[in-house]
């Protein structure tokens, strides 16, 4: 599933930012995907495009989670995503 979620992700980023919703370890994020400063936050891995970052032959989503006070960058394994919304499914 992890390579659908990837390439309706590379969907996503040629229609430019979008807010995706899916289930991580038991509990539902909202994320912002495709945001330009995505691309100048690589500190691990390699970074494919605004959303996407390789590690260790692992593939990541890269998004902006709002949390209760600030936004943060947080990266997701592709293959512990699970019910995405209609936007990733």
């Amino acid at each position: 599933m992890s390579n659908e979620i990837e390439n309706k992700i590379n969907q996503i980023l040629k229609r430019g930012t979008r807010v995706v919703s899916f289930d991580y370890h038991g509990k539902r994020r909202n994320v912002l995907v495709g945001a330009s400063q995505i691309a100048n936050d690589g500190v691990w891995g390699v970074q494919e495009n605004r959303a996407i970052r390789k590690h260790n032959g692992k593939s990541y989503l890269v998004g902006i989670v709002n949390n209760d006070h600030a936004a943060t960058v947080k990266c997701f394994a592709l293959d512990k995503i699970s019910n995405p919304s209609a936007v990733l499914a």
